[in-house]
């Protein structure tokens, strides 16, 4: 399983922070190779995902989104995710980050 899975794993099992550990991990291993940071931006599917991940991951990918071109499609595929998990807090939940 891969980091990424594995992290979704541990997200539906409750198990929130340590599946931001996980992320965050993957963000560091990809942080010097934006090609291959940005096809799993442009891959995830953040329908497989909680709102604690998908806030994570544009979290951690802001920094570098200049670099990361898939992006900008990426926060809007999360925002209209968020809109079904989290009706009402989504533009809360994205402040800053988005």
């Amino acid at each position: 399983m891969d980091r990424l899975q594995y992290a979704i794993a541990l997200e539906r099992a409750g198990n929130h922070r340590r599946a931001l550990d996980r992320l965050y991990d993957l963000a560091d291993e990809l942080s010097g190779d934006t090609k291959l940071y940005d096809s799993l931006l442009q891959g995830v599917d953040v329908n497989a995902m909680g709102s604690h991940l998908l806030v994570g991951l544009l979290t951690i990918s802001r920094p570098d989104r200049d670099h990361l071109p898939s992006r900008n499609a990426l926060v809007e595929r999360v925002r209209e995710r968020l809109q079904v998990l989290a009706p009402g807090r989504v533009e809360k939940l994205l402040t800053g980050i988005d």
